[in-house]
Formats: structure tokens, C-alpha cells, sequence
């Protein structure tokens, strides 16, 4: 068993603020930190692996359910570097690709002639 303590928002998705153990709903208890407004929950579901994303952890009023949202990680300076060199790298291939182009066919019109 766990709870949850949660901050203001709209009833159907309130953002988990706080997740305690009952031990330490129990250290608080005796150390008289107000527990009054937290949320008991029988289980915490775990959250999806998804690369590049981070997981935001909701409480749902209405249903007494938790839930996650997922929200993009930024990108590290290396990490923009690297899909920059990949675009460019990529760019570069592109222009090659058709200036080939270009030379082949400026070679079948002069060819024609």
C-alpha cells in the first residue's frame, strides 16, 4: 500500500506531487507532518519505456485511478550535434545525388547533338 499526494489541477488529471510508503507515513505520523490530504492507493502502476520520452505520474479524481502522461526529454547540446551531423551528412548526399543527375543528363544532351 502507498499514498500519493497530489497538487492542485483539474480533478480528472491532478499531477502526483509526492509517493510515501507506509513507513514512511508512519515516520511523518510521529514526526507531525500533516498526512491528512494524502491518498491511499493499493497499487502504482508502472510506466511505459518509451525512448525519448518521460513519464509524468496523474491522479484521477473522478475514477481513483493513476495514470501517466508522457512528455519529450530535450535534447543533450551533444545529442543535437549528432542529429545535426546526421542531417547534413544526409543533405550532402542528396546534393550529390543530383548533381550526378544533373552531370548525366547534361552529357545525354550534349550526346544528342
Amino acid at each position: 500500500m502507498q499514498y500519493i499526494n497530489v497538487l492542485e489541477g483539474p480533478r480528472e488529471k491532478r499531477p502526483v506531487d509526492v509517493i510515501w510508503s507506509e513507513e514512511g507515513l508512519a515516520y511523518a505520523n510521529r514526526n507531525g507532518i500533516n498526512t491528512s490530504k494524502l491518498i491511499k492507493v493499493d497499487e502504482l502502476p508502472e510506466p511505459a519505456s518509451n525512448p525519448g520520452e518521460a513519464p509524468l505520474m496523474y491522479y484521477n479524481e473522478i475514477t481513483n485511478e493513476v495514470f501517466y502522461d508522457y512528455v519529450p526529454i530535450p535534447l543533450t547540446s551533444e545529442q543535437k550535434i549528432e542529429q545535426l551531423e546526421v542531417q547534413l551528412a544526409a543533405a550532402e548526399e542528396a546534393k550529390l545525388t543530383t548533381l550526378e543527375a544533373v552531370a548525366e543528363l547534361y552529357e545525354m544532351m550534349n550526346g544528342a547533338k
